[in-house]
């Protein structure tokens, strides 16, 4: 039995292979181009290790109510990467050829140091 604590993600890691390849970017803030039209700024690429990057299914997609013209991805990890939230801007995951602005965490930092994330493809 697993309990709190026990990191099922780290476990889970263990028996699959891990998604390699994927960075995120921090987003900054905002600043101007020049041409002064307002931009966002973000931190250069870090790689995320120790994550798992798999499409969300159309179901899951549904029951969110999200956009069925949209592609989103979940992501596990145990990276800091932040959410879009209160008008901020979302960090930005870069996979498979693609930037994807992270939407929602469920967040399992505390108890057992990682997250699950669902990102939308910019």
């Amino acid at each position: 039995m697993l309990v709190p604590g026990s990191n099922l993600l780290g476990i889970a890691l263990h028996a699959i292979n891990p998604t390699s390849g994927a960075q995120f970017k921090k987003f900054k803030g905002q600043g101007e181009n020049d041409f002064g039209t307002t931009i966002k700024l973000y931190e250069d690429p870090a790689d995320m290790l120790g994550c798992s990057i798999q499409p969300v299914s159309a179901a899951t997609i549904q029951q969110l109510g999200l956009s069925l013209t949209q592609s989103y991805i979940n992501i596990w990890t145990q990276s800091g990467i932040e959410v879009a939230y209160q008008g901020n801007q979302g960090d930005i995951v870069i996979w498979a050829g693609a930037e994807w602005e992270v939407m929602s965490p469920t967040n399992w930092q505390v108890q057992d140091g990682w997250k699950q994330i669902i990102a939308v493809r910019q």
